[in-house]
């Protein structure tokens, strides 16, 4: 089978990360893990992905200051969100800063100029893996 692209997972929680891995794996593509943001910029930095799909909530970066960063590396990398926390619809940067989004969210996403109006997909786990 030939390869679709390739996927960069960033995910706090090994269980999600390695059944995604596997289905995504399944369809064709090729997948890359990442346990939390700092590991995805490290994996962002050496290879080229077709999409990065990030779980928001996460310790140490949370998803959007990972894309914060990846942004400064890979400036047109396609990004989506995945997370078990409710979002407004549209996720747009400045609805998504107004959220409570618990003890791991600490940057103001409003405040930040590319992030300002941009829409981002986001998955709710359990991922429907159809929708992917």
């Amino acid at each position: 089978m030939a390869h679709r692209g390739k996927i960069l997972l960033v995910d706090d929680e090994p269980d999600i990360l390695e059944t995604l891995r596997d289905i995504l794996e399944m369809e064709g593509y090729r997948v890359a893990l990442a346990h939390n943001g700092y590991e995805a910029l490290n994996r962002v930095a050496q290879d080229e992905f077709s999409l990065a799909l990030l779980d928001y909530c996460m310790p140490g970066l949370n998803g959007f200051e990972t894309l914060a960063e990846m942004r400064k590396i890979r400036p047109g990398l396609a990004v989506a969100f995945m997370t078990a926390h409710a979002l407004p619809k549209p996720a747009t940067a400045s609805t998504a800063a107004r959220r409570s989004w618990g003890p791991a969210s600490t940057v103001d996403i409003a405040q930040i100029p590319a992030f300002e109006g941009e829409e981002f997909t986001c998955f709710h786990k359990p991922i429907a893996i159809d929708l992917l």
